[in-house]
């Protein structure tokens, strides 16, 4: 996992220096997988992971933005966090520097529902819309193609992706 993260951030970071316009270019990744009873999940920027279990949602990422940093500092409450005017402005992401930091976490995996998507989503729905509409439906296709409508139809203001999986 550390590895891939690191070849794609050369890889864009290489590019990036092929065109001055393209200086400074990167973005956001998460990704998780299920090996045994573990998930590991890695992470850079402000898409999120989650699991989701009988109607509770919880984060197993934490955001590499500005407004996260005055949040764990204490600064602002969660409630201002989410409409925040520096919300956007992340403080890491694959591809902006020749040196990748990233997070990469292990814990123990229960047979939860997981969900990786971008803040397009998180932006326009809250934690528990979310985990309100994985669990209408019994088929997570359906339940992230709904989460795409409910957000898009919500304004849709960013990119919106959404992948659900798990036992």
């Amino acid at each position: 996992v550390r590895r891939a993260f690191l070849k794609a951030n050369d890889k864009i970071y290489e590019y990036s220096k092929t065109d001055s316009e393209l200086d400074g270019m990167g973005t956001t990744s998460t990704l998780a997988i299920i090996y045994r009873d573990k998930i590991i999940s890695a992470h850079v920027g402000d898409s999120r992971a989650y699991l989701i279990d009988g109607g509770e949602i919880r984060q197993i990422t934490k955001d590499h933005s500005y407004v996260q940093e005055l949040l764990s500092r204490g600064e602002i409450t969660k409630e201002f966090a989410n409409r925040h005017p520096a919300k956007n402005y992340i403080t890491r992401a694959v591809g902006a520097d020749d040196i990748l930091k990233g997070d990469i976490n292990i814990s123990d995996y229960h047979g939860e529902t997981v969900l990786l998507c971008s803040d397009g989503l998180t932006n326009m729905l809250s934690d528990e819309q979310i985990s309100e509409i994985i669990g209408e439906n019994e088929n997570l296709q359906q339940g992230a193609e709904a989460l795409v409508r409910l957000a898009n139809k919500k304004g849709g203001l960013d990119n919106i992706t959404v992948v659900v999986f798990g036992k």
